[in-house]
C-alpha cells in the first residue's frame, strides 16, 4: 500500500474514533421534569413525549424553544421555566402551575387569565372560584378552545391597561393568588381613560391610562398609601378612592 494512503487512512481513524465516541456519550438518555413551588399534579410521561426531544438524539441538536412551544402549546396550565442540559446525556425540564387570576368575559364563556396574559382555562361559571372579575373587555375569539397558545395582543388597550395593573400589584409581592385575594374586579370606562381597581375591603383604586405616570408606577405608589391606611385602620380604605393628582404629582383619596 502507498505510504501516503497509508498516513491518510491513519489520519481517519484519529480523527473518526472521537468523534464515533462523542456521538455515543453525547446522546439523550434520559429526560427528567421537574416541579418548581407548590406540589402540583402532572403527567410527566406526557410532558416528555409533548417535548419532540427524542432518545437516543444528540443532546446538541435539542431545540429549547421548539421543546418549550410544544410543551405548552398542548398543555395551558404548564409554563416551562426552562430547558437545562446535564452533560454527557440529560435533559431537564424546570416547570410551573400557570395560575389563572383574572376573569374576562367571552362570548359564551370565560377564560381564565394568568399573570402573563395566556389563556389557562376556559369555563362556563365561576362559582366557588377566587378570581378578579375584567369588565370592560371582553374576549373575542370564534370557536374559542385550549388547542393552541392564546396570548391575548399587549397592543390591545384593553390588555394593556390589564397587563400594567397586574405588573403594579406584582411589584408590591401581589403575585398570582395573592391578587384575588385583595381585588375584587377591574372596570374600565374608555370614554374617560379611567380603570377602577376595586379592593376587597370597599375602597378603589383610580388609574389615568393617559398619565404621563406608567398604569405599574400609579399602583406601586397607591398600594403603599393603601397598605399604611390599613395598617393604621383608617376608615379610607372602606369607601371612596384613591387616586393620582397630576398636579401635586402625589396620590391623594375622595369620599
Amino acid at each position: 500500500m502507498n505510504k501516503r494512503l497509508i498516513i491518510a487512512f491513519i489520519c481517519l481513524v484519529v480523527i473518526a474514533i472521537p468523534i464515533i465516541v462523542i456521538s455515543a456519550v453525547f446522546t439523550v438518555g434520559s429526560i427528567d421534569v421537574i416541579a418548581i413551588g407548590d406540589g402540583f399534579e402532572y403527567d410527566e410521561e406526557a410532558i416528555i413525549e409533548n417535548t419532540g426531544i427524542k432518545l437516543g438524539s444528540s443532546i446538541f441538536t435539542v431545540s429549547e424553544k421548539k421543546a418549550i412551544d410544544n410543551v405548552e402549546s398542548k398543555d395551558p396550565t404548564i409554563k416551562v421555566v426552562n430547558i437545562e442540559r446535564i452533560f454527557p446525556n440529560k435533559v431537564v425540564l424546570n416547570i410551573v402551575k400557570r395560575i389563572p387570576i383574572v376573569a374576562i368575559k367571552t362570548k359564551d364563556a370565560y377564560a381564565l387569565i394568568d399573570r402573563e396574559m395566556r389563556v389557562v382555562e376556559i369555563t362556563d361559571t365561576l362559582a366557588g372560584r377566587d378570581l378578579v372579575i375584567y369588565e370592560g373587555y371582553t374576549l373575542d375569539k370564534e370557536g374559542l378552545d385550549l388547542s393552541g397558545i392564546i396570548e391575548l395582543p399587549k397592543s390591545n388597550l384593553g390588555v394593556y391597561i390589564l397587563d400594567g395593573i397586574v405588573k403594579g400589584f406584582e411589584a408590591k409581592e401581589y403575585v398570582n393568588s395573592r391578587l384575588p385575594a385583595i381585588v375584587r374586579s377591574v372596570s374600565v370606562n374608555y370614554d374617560l381613560s379611567i380603570a377602577s381597581v376595586n379592593i376587597e375591603t370597599g375602597t378603589s383604586f383610580e388609574i389615568f391610562v393617559n398619565s404621563n405616570v406608567s398604569i405599574k408606577d400609579q399602583l406601586v405608589s397607591v398600594i403603599g398609601i393603601y397598605e399604611k391606611d390599613r395598617e393604621d385602620e383608617s376608615s379610607r380604605i372602606k369607601s371612596g378612592a384613591y387616586y393620582f393628582d397630576t398636579d401635586n404629582n402625589a396620590w391623594n383619596w375622595r369620599a
